[in-house]
Formats: structure tokens, C-alpha cells, sequence
């Protein structure tokens, strides 16, 4: 509702100055005659030729865009174009008739001051109308919008996944899954081996030398204990080699004398054996005659 009360308000100030300067054109050319040197003089050469040459009909353009932008404002058609019009036509306005720097005057200075000051104000305006929706999503938020519908159309129309596909998927998540598991024991247990590995290392070598000389000593001591019992060894090897010769010089006269008495026997044996033979031969003889 403010709306209908402040555009007109705001517009009122630039369809007023444009018809007051197409009225009144020629006290008007001087400043934009002033104003086109100005802009010649920081223009490259190049784009000079694109500068207008006719001071009246800069004043004729400027003015016929306040009127018409600022009518269609206070109309509210096509504000925020109608704004930027304004803008466009109140730079060399303000730039022409407010250059207080320019004048040493004191007093013409501070009235174009003034007015340079009431001129920036009334750009602020401006700007702010080139904002205004008219309490309507802008341009940008509504393609935005349209964009996220047209996608979430277009995911909607495309086919979904089957049923195995999405087990396929399940599956294939859960054994990533697992061998990033894997792998995180994996390196915990490479960790602990490497810090047992460390441990077992370090236990080592601070004990090493005393490990070593440990088994020096037993070395030793059993060393001294060989050179003390050495003789004792070797008698008793000695005593128990004699008794062994002994013995096996008994054996030898005992299988002797057995072997004696083995051969008489058998030689008794074979002269009985020889008779009875005999004896048989004789009775079987007599048994043929």
C-alpha cells in the first residue's frame, strides 16, 4: 500500500525537472555542453565518436527519460526498469549542474553543494527502487526455485533402482565396510607387533651383557670343574677298562674248559654210535647167509 503513495512521491521530483528542462532547453545547454567536454577530455579517442556532439539533444534526451521513466514509476509499471532510467538520467544532471569544485564562489558553491548532496540522496532512492520486488521472489530466487523443481521432476521421472540393485549396493557397502575394518585391526595389530618387536628389542639389549656374562661364568665354572676331576675320570676309566680285561680273560678260560668237556662227549658219542653200527651190520649179515 505504501508503495502507491511513495513512487509517485519520489517520481514527482524527476517528471517535474524534465519537463521544466524541455521548457526551458537553452538554460540548460550550456551545463551539457560543459558536461560532453568533460566527457571527451577522459574518453579514449577511440570511443570518442560515440560521444553526441549536440548539446541540445543531450538536454532533449535527458529530460524526455525523466519525464517518461519517472511517469511509468509513479504508475508502478515496470518499476524497477523505470528506476534505472532515472539513475541513468540524473548522473549527468547532478555531474552538470551541482560540480560545486569547480566554482570559488563561496556562496555558489554551497548552494551547488546542496544540491549535489540532495542529488546523491535522491540516488539512494533509486537504487533502493532498482531492489524492490514489490514484495514479490525476485527474478533470481524464482529460476532458482524453478530449477529445483525441474530436477526433482526430472529424478522423479527417471527409473529407480531394482530391488537387486539395490541389495547390490547393501552388499558392496557392507564389505567396504569390512575391509575398512580389516584394515583398521590390521594396523592396530601391525602397531602392537612393532611396539612388542621394540620392547623385545630393547629388553635384549639392556640385558644382552649380562646374559653374557652369565654364560661366562658358567663356562668357567665348568671349566674348573673338568680340570678339577679330570685325574679322578681317568683313574676310574682305567680301574674299570683292567676289570674289564679281567673278566674277559675269565670268560675266554671258562669257554675254554666247556669246550674241552663238549668235544670229549661227542667223541664218546660217535664211538658208541660206531659199535652199535657195527653190531647191526654183523646181525644183518648173519640174516642174509
Amino acid at each position: 500500500m505504501i508503495r502507491k503513495f511513495a513512487r509517485p512521491m519520489l517520481a514527482s521530483v524527476f517528471v517535474a525537472d524534465g519537463v521544466d528542462t524541455l521548457m526551458n532547453q537553452k538554460d540548460h545547454e550550456e551545463g551539457a555542453r560543459d558536461l560532453i567536454a568533460r566527457v571527451r577530455s577522459v574518453t579514449p579517442n577511440q570511443y570518442n565518436k560515440y560521444v553526441p556532439n549536440s548539446e541540445k539533444l543531450v538536454v532533449q534526451a535527458v529530460a524526455g527519460t525523466k519525464v517518461a521513466a519517472g511517469s511509468l514509476y509513479a504508475l508502478g509499471k515496470a518499476p524497477r526498469l523505470s528506476a534505472t532510467a532515472l539513475v541513468a538520467a540524473q548522473i549527468p544532471t547532478m555531474l552538470a549542474r551541482h560540480a560545486f569544485w569547480e566554482t570559488q564562489d563561496s556562496k555558489e558553491k554551497a548552494a551547488r553543494r546542496t544540491g549535489f548532496l540532495t542529488d546523491i540522496g535522491l540516488l539512494g532512492g533509486l537504487f533502493l527502487a532498482t531492489a524492490d520486488t514489490d514484495g514479490k521472489p525476485g527474478v533470481a530466487w524464482r529460476a532458482e526455485k524453478a530449477g529445483k523443481q525441474l530436477n526433482k521432476k526430472v529424478q522423479a521421472a527417471l527409473p529407480t533402482k531394482s530391488e537387486t540393485e539395490q541389495r547390490t549396493e547393501e552388499i558392496s557397502a557392507a564389505f567396504a565396510s569390512a575391509g575398512e575394518n580389516v584394515r583398521e585391526k590390521a594396523g592396530l595389530l601391525r602397531d602392537r607387533a612393532s611396539e612388542a618387536t621394540d620392547g623385545a628389542r630393547e629388553y635384549v639389549e639392556e640385558n644382552k651383557d649380562g646374559w653374557r656374562e652369565q654364560l661366562t661364568d658358567a663356562f668357567d665354572t665348568a671349566k674348573s670343574y673338568v680340570e678339577d676331576n679330570k685325574d679322578d675320570w681317568i683313574a676310574k676309566a682305567s680301574e674299570l677298562a683292567e676289570d674289564a680285561r679281567d673278566y674277559a680273560e675269565d670268560l675266554g678260560k671258562d669257554l675254554k674248559k666247556d669246550t674241552r668237556k663238549q668235544r670229549k662227549e661227542l667223541r664218546k658219542r660217535a664211538a658208541k654210535a660206531s659199535k652199535e653200527a657195527k653190531k647191526s651190520a654183523k646181525k644183518a649179515q648173519k640174516r642174509l647167509q
